[in-house]
């Protein structure tokens, strides 16, 4: 599996490369993070931290303070798991949606 972050300006873009993105992998492989604030975890949660909400989602604690911050300045982040035989269909939805930027992450160690 693969991790796929794509980051954009507009909760927009990234509302409609997310549909996209359900239409061609699972609903459950696919999260858009549009306030920093839904990254932080809610009081009854077995995870800690902004680093542990992003691990759920696929990003390990060596890039969550990156995604952390970009999504606290206002970026909205599209996350996407993926097989690696799925991948490039993946970066395509992203790249034609425009994003600021796309980071294939490698796998969490379980």
């Amino acid at each position: 599996m693969a991790t796929i972050v794509g980051v954009f300006h507009e909760e927009l873009e990234a509302e409609a490369v997310a549909e996209q993105l359900q239409l061609n992998f699972d609903n459950a492989d696919v999260a858009v993070v549009t306030d920093w604030r839904e990254l932080m975890p809610e009081e009854d949660s077995p995870v800690e931290g902004i680093s542990g909400r992003l691990s759920l989602l696929g990003i390990s604690e060596e890039f969550a303070p990156e995604y952390a911050e970009r999504a606290r300045r206002g970026e909205v982040l599209v996350v996407v798991r993926v097989s690696n035989d799925r991948l490039p269909t993946a970066q395509r939805l992203l790249r034609q949606a425009g994003p600021i930027d796309i980071d294939i992450l490698p796998e969490l160690k379980s």
